[in-house]
């Protein structure tokens, strides 16, 4: 893939905050998506490491 492998390690690190902080994982979900795609540069790019695609 084309994207890096940067949010992978932060989504770890969020992962062992939310035990910490009781974030919510609601939230850790949103921050994982957005730095996702910012790790891929484009929205396409992070949908298809995410494998999501738009609803119909």
């Amino acid at each position: 893939m084309a994207c890096a492998r940067t949010s992978k390690k932060l989504l770890e690190i969020m992962q062992s905050m939310r035990n910490s902080y009781r974030m919510n994982r609601l939230d850790l979900d949103y921050l994982g998506t957005f730095l996702t795609v910012i790790d891929c540069g484009s929205f396409t790019a992070a949908a298809e490491r995410l494998a999501l695609s738009q609803p119909a």
